[in-house]
């Protein structure tokens, strides 16, 4: 047997560690950079307590503002409002939180009063909250934006709006089951009957007949998303509105005129991420070419991934027959 050779030289830098050793060593490493994240954002809690715990008077640097708002506003847009109401008569804050999406337009936006983000009580809710959509969010970025709606209130520099708009508001703040209810319903009337939606990649868009269209041309998923469905104004009255009172056919309907139960349910949506917009932000509803003639309608372009699993669904089923 070949004994061996103490004084045999071994090149370190060429072993090659098991794989034990490898996990061990991204395990310490991430150890290592969970540790400085908790380091970062005890430091920054504690920045904020000292913040919103100096006197009333005392307002933040110029410079802790710019550090607060390059903390976020690469993702995120913030709105302090105010108003009075019979349940807030001497007047109350909120903020509006903007989810900007990775093209700069504004996405979700959430309200929260913001005497319950500056006492600390729902700032654990609000990150949850956020995390669910948020293409970027964590306690050190939160905080910045509470500390700067704080002292956006501080200095005054809020919006006022009338009490219509401010129990608007609260509600928002307070409940978002009603908007999430009814676009659950609007989905399964959409599932229900299907066979009244048309697809645009295949021109088959009926304004006489259908209750909106399926954006599945490439164009269209691109701008809109692949799994955007075209709701007509008609099919959203007769489903929320009207209910059994309709006042007109389809084919004679002229969508001229806003209605303020429909503008609520809408804005609900848009706030909740639902409804789509990618132009005039002023209005709810897009323009869409449904066919090769260059003919358009508008339409209230909804997210429904359920819709077009259920369009998946019923694909699978024809190539089988």
């Amino acid at each position: 047997m070949e004994k061996f050779n103490n004084s045999t030289e071994f090149d370190c830098d060429n072993v090659v560690p098991s794989p034990n050793q490898e996990a061990s060593k991204h395990s310490f490493e991430f150890g290592k950079e969970e540790k400085e994240r908790q380091k970062v954002q005890k430091e920054a809690e504690k920045a904020l307590k000292d913040i919103l715990n100096r006197p009333a008077k005392v307002l933040a640097t110029t410079e802790e503002i710019t550090n607060y708002v390059e903390n976020y506003s690469y993702c995120w847009n913030i709105r302090v409002k105010k108003g009075v109401s019979p349940d807030f008569i001497y007047g109350v804050n909120l903020v509006q939180f903007t989810h900007l999406e990775a093209d700069g337009s504004e996405g979700v936006t959430l309200t929260f009063l913001l005497h319950e983000l500056e006492n600390g009580t729902i700032i654990e809710a609000t990150l949850k909250k956020l995390k669910q959509f948020a293409r970027a969010i964590d306690k050190e970025m939160l905080i910045n934006m509470v500390a700067h709606a704080v002292e956006l209130r501080k200095r005054g520099e809020y919006e006022m709006v009338d009490e219509d708009e401010l129990n608007s508001l609260l509600e928002e703040a307070m409940d978002r089951k009603l908007a999430a209810n009814q676009f659950r319903k609007l989905e399964n009337s959409i599932i229900a009957e299907i066979e009244n939606f048309a697809s645009v990649q295949k021109e088959e868009y009926d304004p006489a007949i259908h209750y909106g269209i399926f954006l599945d041309t490439p164009e269209l998923k691109g701008k809109f998303g692949k799994d955007a469905v075209g709701v007509t104004k008609y099919t959203l009255m007769e489903l929320f509105i009207w209910k059994d009172e309709i006042p007109v056919s389809r084919e004679e309907f002229h969508s001229n005129g806003s209605d303020g139960d429909l503008k609520k349910i809408l804005k609900g949506w848009k706030d909740a991420g639902l409804l789509i917009k990618k132009t005039e932000f002023t209005r709810m509803n897009e323009f869409v070419k449904y066919n090769s003639n260059g003919d358009r309608e508008r339409f209230y372009i909804v997210k429904c991934p359920r819709v077009y699993k259920v369009l998946a669904q019923i694909e699978e089923g024809a190539n089988n027959e």
